[in-house]
This record gives C-alpha cells, structure tokens and sequence, in this order.
C-alpha cells in the first residue's frame, strides 16, 4: 500500500497529503530531482556504453553486412587504382613503341630510296611495287651469279677388288669452274686403322697431299681443269669411320661406309 508523501510544509507544519512515488518517501511534487537527473544521465552514459560493447563484439546482420560492403568498396578502390596505373604504364609503352616504329619506317625509307630511284630509272613504264619486283628479282639473279660455287657429297662408292678403298664424289651448287678444292680427313681416336692414300680421282692438276706420320690425318688440294665437279679417294688399312672436311661450303662430315 502506498505511503503517505514524507513532506512538511514549513508554514504550517502540516505533512503532504498526496502519496509517495514507488521507491521513494516523497510525492511528485517534492522528490529530489538531483539524484534522479544524475542517476538517468549515469544509467544513459552506462548504456551506451554497453551498447558499444556489444555491437563492437556481438555485432548486428546490418553492421556485418555495412563492414562488409566497406571493405568490398576499399578493395575495389584499390583495383581500379591498380587499373589505372597499369592503364597509364601501358599507355607510355605504346608511345614509346610507337615513336620507335616511326623512326624504324624513317630508316627504311632512307634506305629504300635509292632502290626506288632505281627502279623508277630502270622500268619506267611499270608501278612502283611492280618495278621494285622486277628489281629484286634481277638483284637476286646478279647475287646468284656473284656467289662461288659450293659442292656437297653426292655419294661413296666402295671399290669391289679393294675392300678398304673409296672413291668420294661430290656434285656442285652451278657450272662455274671450282678452280683449287681442298679436303682433309680425320680418323677417330681408339681405332685400328690408318690413312695410307688420298688422292684425286679425276684428271688434276698442281696435286698436294700428305699423311701425318700416325696415319690419323690426311689433306689433299689441287686444281680441277674445266668445269667438273670433284672426286677423290681414300684407302685405309681396314674399315673405318672418318671424318671429311672440305672446301667450297662443305663443312664437316662425319662417315662410317660399311
């Protein structure tokens, strides 16, 4: 049951008549208004607090999803930023290709000039791509004319009645006369046989050859009379691989006939 208010007034000395708030010893009217004030102002203060706490450690589906989008924006920020620089990175690769490609044309065409006059003197009557063709091609037929003569094996013939004896003879690139041909022959280390002969095998002229003193290496130059291609022969004291050298664009080759 309520309580009556706890208050007197001064000039009569009369007590409150209304009743006393729950929890207090006084009415509406003459509770303390100071200790209530600090108190909602403290349990305010003690709240928010609380609900900092909580949100920072309980956070809500909203705040999750708000965190969330934040740092989704913050990374997408960062890659369109990364684009960008790509972006401007690229762009000055490009000019710089660019102003490279210009001045590569600007060379060529320098270079190009004198085949264009040329080709504008020599075949007036054709377009220019026609005339620059028909140039190349006259240029290539004078290159073929200039280059010397190469010879390439052509095939080893054993001779039926000297087992250890070969004929070699080799074909060549054009007609052109070959003048002087040299070749030297190399036998493999750990083998049995030595080198006895090497000769031409065709009508020869100013012949040299000689045979080191083990047999392993042989050499042989002379001049061919016209315009035939050469041959020369080898005899061995047994079978055995070798190794041909040669001039005229023959390089190196490595034999083994059985």
């Amino acid at each position: 049951m309520a309580k009556a208010c706890g208050a007197v007034a001064k000039s009569t000395g009369e007590r409150c008549r209304h009743r006393s708030l729950l929890g207090s010893t006084y009415c509406f009217f003459h509770i303390e208004y100071a200790p209530v004030f600090y108190g909602a102002v403290l349990g305010a203060v003690v709240s928010l607090a609380f609900s900092q706490t909580w949100a920072h450690f309980v956070p809500s589906t909203e705040s999750k999803q708000l965190y969330e989008a934040t740092n989704e924006r913050d990374g997408l920020r960062l890659q369109v930023s990364s684009l960008e620089v790509s972006l401007q990175d690229e762009q000055k690769r490009a000019e710089q290709r660019s102003v490279e490609h210009s001045k590569q044309l600007a060379r060529f065409e320098t270079r190009l000039e004198p085949f264009l006059n040329l080709a504008a003197q020599r075949f007036p009557e054709l377009p220019t791509d026609d005339a620059l063709a028909k140039l190349r091609a006259d240029l290539q037929e004078v290159r073929a004319m200039a280059t010397p003569p190469t010879i390439e094996l052509e095939r080893t013939i054993k001779q039926p009645n000297e087992p250890f004896t070969l004929i070699l003879r080799f074909k060549k690139s054009k007609a052109d006369p070959l003048g002087t041909v040299a070749f030297q022959v190399d036998l493999p280390a750990g083998t049995d046989a030595i080198l006895n002969e090497i000769s031409p095998a065709q009508n020869s002229m100013n012949a040299r050859s000689s045979i080191s003193e083990d047999g392993r290496m042989g050499k042989l130059a002379y001049a061919i009379p016209g315009s035939g291609p050469p041959a020369i022969e080898l005899k061995f004291s047994a079978q055995t691989a070798f190794r041909l050298q040669g001039s005229h664009g023959l390089g190196t080759l490595n034999l083994a006939p059985k």
